[in-house]
Parts: structure tokens; C-alpha cells; sequence
């Protein structure tokens, strides 16, 4: 699955519930000459799975075969078998089971958000008071660009800015740190009661649709420069 992407639990739960228990059906051939008639070649389709205690399961799925049964085999055996089982189930991308959010944060963690392109700049600010941590009595006040406004329309503001998501994955994924002269957004938390002091997300060109998305010096998705604009726009 795509790095920086939590997978969304209820699709993922949806994916375990259809995986089917896989056993050989029959076994077609030991050794065969020409893999490429069962469609093992160059498979359409694999499954790698790996267990907490370090437990594999890797198949290769071929063709159909006459029967309605699947020709398949391990990676590093030659034997062909099928299996019965349906390969719907396979019919999912990473991006189709991981969440769709570029960066959302529990306000609870949040003490400043800053939002910044090249022109203009956009800081949020809470300060507690009283109690500390998850306790609900904590007394919280809300800045914005300096001045102390009202819990609504910060929280607004805030929605928002985690609300935003990606439109698609990204056909390859790069690994460096982008540029300042690059970055068209930034999407900045200073935070509290995490194991880190910052996090942030980038935004660059990608095409004139598109800008590409940056986290830890690892781009994976897209998102709409349209949806961009409009977030701006709050």
C-alpha cells in the first residue's frame, strides 16, 4: 500500500471479509514447458499477504481455465495448479483502500496551522488554558492572523484545511524534498501530545490539472488544483 497512506478500515475490512480460503482445486502440470498457455507468464494478477508473526501467502493468477477454476502457482515453485476461488476481491488499487485525506490532525494536537503559497500566508493559532491534555474543560481560545476570533468560524476555517483530499495516486511515485521556489502550498501543524513537534504537506506543480503532493520528501497522490482554489477561498 502506498506509504503515507493510512488504509481506510472499513474498506479494508470489506477486502478481508471477501478474501476467500485458498486451496488447490487440482494440480495441471509439474513442470510445465510453456507457462504462457495457463497465463502465468506474465500474471494479471498476484496477492501478497503477510502475517504479524511473518507469515506469506504469494500466488500468481493466471487464466481461466475450462473448468471455471483459475490456473495459478507460487513464485518459486514450477508446478501449475487452479484454484476455485473468485479474484473480484483483487479488483482494488492501494489508493481504492487508503484514506483519501492529505493530512487531517485531531484539533486536540493542534496549536498553530499555517497555510502559505507564494503570495499570500494564513495562520491559525489555539491557545488552552486550565486543564491539560484530552480533559474536556480545557479553556480554549482561537487566533487568526493574530487577532482572537470566535470558535465557529476558526473551526470552519479549520475543517476546511484537514478536509482536504486527494483526487487520485500518483502513476509514480517520487522520493526527494521539493524546493521552496517549487512549493505553490504549504499545509503546516505545530502540534502537541505526538511523538513529533511538525508536520506538513507541500504542494507543487504536476501538470495544469494537478498538483502533486508532498509528505516526509515522498509524493504518492494528486490533487485537483480546482479543489485547491476553492479551500483558499474559505
Amino acid at each position: 500500500f502506498l506509504r503515507n497512506r493510512a488504509v481506510a478500515a472499513d474498506r479494508f475490512q470489506q477486502l478481508l471479509e471477501q478474501l476467500p480460503e485458498f486451496s488447490i482445486n487440482r494440480f495441471v502440470a509439474e513442470r510445465p514447458e510453456n507457462p504462457a498457455q495457463y497465463g502465468l507468464a506474465s500474471p494479471q494478477r498476484e496477492l501478497h499477504l503477510t502475517d504479524k508473526d511473518g507469515n506469506e501467502l504469494h500466488l500468481l493468477f493466471g487464466n481461466e481455465s475450462e473448468q471455471g477454476d483459475v490456473y495459478a502457482k507460487l513464485p518459486e515453485l514450477p508446478h501449475v495448479f487452479t484454484v476455485a476461488a473468485s479474484l473480484d476481491f483483487l479488483d482494488h488499487s492501494a489508493f481504492d483502500l487508503t484514506d483519501k485525506f492529505v493530512l487531517i490532525i485531531n484539533i486536540k494536537n493542534v496549536t498553530e496551522l499555517t497555510v502559505s503559497t507564494p503570495e499570500v500566508s494564513y495562520q491559525g493559532r489555539l491557545e488552552r488554558t486550565g486543564t491539560s491534555g484530552d480533559d474536556e474543560e480545557a479553556q480554549v481560545s482561537y487566533f487568526f492572523e493574530g487577532q482572537e476570533v470566535e470558535e465557529d468560524p476558526f473551526k470552519k476555517f479549520y475543517q476546511e484545511i484537514i478536509g482536504l483530499t486527494a483526487d487520485s495516486a500518483r502513476p509514480e511515485p517520487v522520493q526527494r524534498e521539493p524546493s521552496e521556489d517549487e512549493e505553490k502550498l504549504r499545509i503546516q501543524y505545530t502540534l502537541t501530545g505526538m511523538d513529533v513537534r511538525q508536520l506538513s504537506a507541500q504542494f507543487v506543480d504536476y501538470d495544469r490539472n494537478f498538483y502533486a503532493v508532498f509528505r516526509d520528501g515522498v509524493s504518492e497522490v494528486l490533487v485537483s488544483k480546482h479543489r485547491i482554489e476553492r479551500m483558499l477561498e474559505v
